[in-house]
């Protein structure tokens, strides 16, 4: 049995939702008396201080008086963050407003930008510097000299008694070290390093749980505390997951966040007795726990560290980042369970035909074809993959479509764009969030001054990070690097928000789009939203969408791109988003040709069987007729024409295959027609290979095969015909063996393990009568 089928019947267990009531404490009232600061102390007057409810997004904006000071009554939300100037979203800045409870809080907080950024740098990821470890004798005092200055660390635990005997280190980015140490009796440690650079203190396996940074300076002496209390837990580890034993009353701890999980759905709302499952990011370990009778579950988990939580049947439900969590750690996460019926039932395994995620090939083409010459923008080219013989059952014509190269980016029309980013949970794993920031940064990078853009991220919530707005690079690059995953997705507002912005700028002579990337389901019904398209796309507002993973809303992404005018792109892989977005940037930038037609007609002795690569519009006779997207500059397209043989004979090869294309010009603004003939070639030697393809061509169309061995095993499953949806999966892997027949390819292997899923699962199918 084949891995993927065998987890699916493991994972069939009965599952029972049960009814449960609570009542909703009212909510509670805080008063709060905030003083601002600036970084030499002098009070901060007439500065603007906003306020942020971290589920609600509720705002509220203050400003201080003469004194530095504010006093407001927050009498709803739970979770408040201050923001003030260029500080947002600061952990540090945050209070809770307790439900139940009433009573006044004092704050005093100092602004401090430069300090705010040293803190918040985004997590390097240190298995990519070749660290070295250096061991040094730490528990004697060390002194300073001309090269080297000292950094004293004093450790004790939060009942103020030392951390004897414990290890420490200090990790240098820029040196590329580790030094390691151990604190004496009383809690004290020394480090005599290079001075001038910045180090992270590491501890209990825990990076960058503090840091401290030694000034260039003859002779310097630094001295940090540090409050540290180590973790003691009853955990089991068998393979690569743990199960921990976690006491009523247990706490966070210096080095571990308590974590509370709450499963939303199921019967009247919440998941009794549900396994939950903790994926340490990076790493090969899970943590195992179920649900209680109130749907939650709890880890007591290492901070610095990105958990992805996974249910039974239903991977990437939302991310823990624990990552730059300080002092003790608390937190509770509410997500939102919907289990996906083909990881409970193997026989909903099988996709709809519109359901099905297929592998576009056209992503593997590595040629470029010869340019169009002289005022063409387009080129046509056509010919027969292999000769003709006695004994040859099919014949494959290849069809490239080939324009011209990019222009000059200063003739291009003006942008007016909107990103709108999915940064829910489910985004943090597969290294989507990261390869987002890099795809979006080189896609800004290729922008002009006078562009406009705006970014849009969304969640549970939708947030303007970046209003429209005339492109400041540097600006956007410092927003984007901020961007972490966390929490559900609501396509909805992040859309609406997205076409608002454009629509603030609209013009007649710039092309308006928003670009939509999500990897997710919304909350709210797909016809709502094609409904709200509708308005915006009438004025002129084009919308193209970007699908992530293999587990996407296929059909609303498709249904939002047609609609809007612009195109859907499969990103199977985190690293191919960078690709696809250079693609769009082409077709926003340098569009040649639109309402693009081909017309295919074949003569007697060839009998139509597949076009891959292209969608067939009509079919009447030995007429094909097809619709192609509009094209970019610098587009190389590939397709393959799949044709039965017919008693071959070498008359054949005097009949050619005519293909027309028509397009519109649009830089003459004119219609252009073209017409291209291939002819087959006739050989007397039998067994002469039918398929003459260099590798590359010959993988595209090897995925192209399985794609619509698939879609044909999808179409038959659900007209009730099981045992023509195993002839089709059979089919396909029958052609991939001969044209691969001990293929080591990685993309190839991938989809061959899928036809072997999908054909398990429809043997079983056929047993089961």
């Amino acid at each position: 049995m084949k891995p993927i089928v065998q987890t699916l019947l493991v994972l069939m267990t009965l599952w029972i939702p049960v009814a449960l009531s609570a009542q909703t404490p009212a909510p509670g009232k805080v008063e709060l008396t905030l003083t601002l600061l600036n970084n030499q102390g002098q009070p901060m007057k007439g500065e603007e201080v906003e306020f942020v409810e971290t589920k609600t997004r509720e705002k509220v904006s203050l400003a201080t008086d003469e004194e530095g000071k504010l006093v407001h009554l927050f009498n709803s939300g739970r979770y408040w963050q201050i923001n003030v100037g260029k500080v947002r979203d600061y952990f540090y800045w945050q209070f809770e407003v307790p439900p139940g409870k009433s009573y006044t809080m004092s704050r005093t907080i100092t602004y401090h930008h430069d300090r705010f950024l040293r803190e918040t740098r985004p997590p390097v990821d240190r298995s990519q510097l070749n660290l070295q470890t250096v061991s040094l004798n730490t528990r004697i005092e060390a002194r300073p000299d001309e090269q080297k200055g000292v950094v004293q660390l004093k450790i004790n635990r939060p009942n103020k008694a030392p951390l004897g005997n414990y290890p420490v280190e200090l990790t240098c980015y820029a040196l590329r070290k580790t030094f390691v140490g151990k604190t004496n009796t009383a809690g004290q440690a020394w480090f005599k390093v290079p001075r001038g650079q910045e180090y992270e203190i590491d501890i209990d396996g825990i990076e960058s749980f503090k840091y401290v940074d030694l000034p260039d300076v003859p002779r310097y002496r630094t001295r940090t505390r540090m409050v540290y209390e180590p973790t003691i837990i009853k955990e089991k580890m068998v393979r690569d997951t743990i199960v921990q034993e976690l006491p009523d009353g247990q706490k966070g701890t210096s080095g571990r966040v308590l974590a509370t999980v709450i499963l939303r759905g199921g019967s009247n709302g919440t998941w009794r007795n549900e396994p939950v499952f903790l994926e340490v990011m990076g790493e090969k370990k899970w943590y195992r726990s179920r649900t209680n009778v109130n749907g939650e579950v709890r880890f007591l988990i290492p901070k610095g560290k990105q958990y992805m939580i996974h249910g039974r049947f239903e991977p990437d439900l939302d991310v823990l980042d624990f990552r730059r969590r300080r002092g003790i750690g608390y937190s509770h996460k509410s997500v939102l369970y919907r289990p996906k019926a083909k990881y409970q039932f193997p026989e909903q395994y099988i996709p709809k035909p519109e359901e099905l995620i297929v592998t576009e090939f056209q992503r593997f083409l590595e040629r470029s074809y010869a340019r169009p010459k002289g005022a063409d923008m387009v080129r046509t080219l056509a010919e027969f993959t292999g000769v003709l013989n006695p004994n040859s059952k099919e014949a494959v014509l290849r069809l490239a479509v080939t324009t011209a190269e990019r222009g000059d980016i200063a003739h291009a029309p003006p942008l007016n764009l909107s990103f709108v980013i999915d940064k829910s949970g489910s985004m943090a794993g597969h290294e989507r969030i990261g390869n987002l920031k890099t795809s979006l940064e080189a896609f800004l990078g290729q922008l002009r001054p006078e562009d406009r853009v705006s970014l849009v991220t969304f969640e549970d919530f939708e947030e303007v990070p970046i209003p429209s707005q005339k492109l400041d690079l540097e600006h956007c690059i410092r927003v984007i690097q901020t961007l972490e995953a966390g929490g559900g997705t609501n396509i909805y507002k992040g859309l609406m928000a997205g076409y608002k912005e454009v629509a603030r700028h609209f013009s007649r002579n710039a092309v308006n789009r928003v670009i939509l990337l999500s990897d997710g389901y919304g909350v709210t019904p797909p016809k709502e939203i094609v409904e709200a398209q509708k308005p915006y796309t009438a004025k002129g507002i084009d919308c193209s969408t970007v699908g992530v993973g293999e587990d996407y809303n296929f059909a609303l992404l498709q249904l939002l791109a047609s609609q809007g005018g612009g195109h859907l792109q499969h990103v199977g892989d985190a690293a191919d988003l960078q690709s696809a977005f250079m693609d769009e940037l082409s077709r926003v930038l340098f569009p040649v040709a639109r309402n693009v037609e081909m017309e295919i007609t074949y003569p007697e002795g060839l009998e139509y069987k597949q076009l891959y690569g292209y969608e067939v519009q009509e079919k009447k006779g030995r007429r094909l007729k097809l619709k192609l997207k509009q094209l970019a500059a610098g587009t190389d397209q590939l397709a393959f024409l799949r044709f039965r043989v017919q008693n071959p004979t070498p008359e054949m090869y005097e009949r050619p295959v005519v293909i027309k294309l028509r397009y519109r010009d649009l830089k003459r603004n004119e219609l252009v027609e073209q017409v291209v003939e291939a002819k087959l070639e006739w050989t007397d030697q039998v067994g002469q290979a039918e398929l003459v393809m260099e590798e590359n061509e010959r993988k595209m169309y090897a995925v192209a095969v399985m794609n619509q061995s698939m879609k044909v095993m999808g179409d038959r499953f659900h007209r009730g015909d099981i045992g023509g949806a195993r002839d089709a999966v059979q089919d396909g892997m029958d052609q991939l063996k001969e044209l691969f027949p001990a293929t080591t390819d990685e993309d190839l292997s991938t989809l061959k393990v899928a036809l072997e899923d999908y054909l398990d699962v429809l043997e079983q199918q056929l047993k089961a009568g």
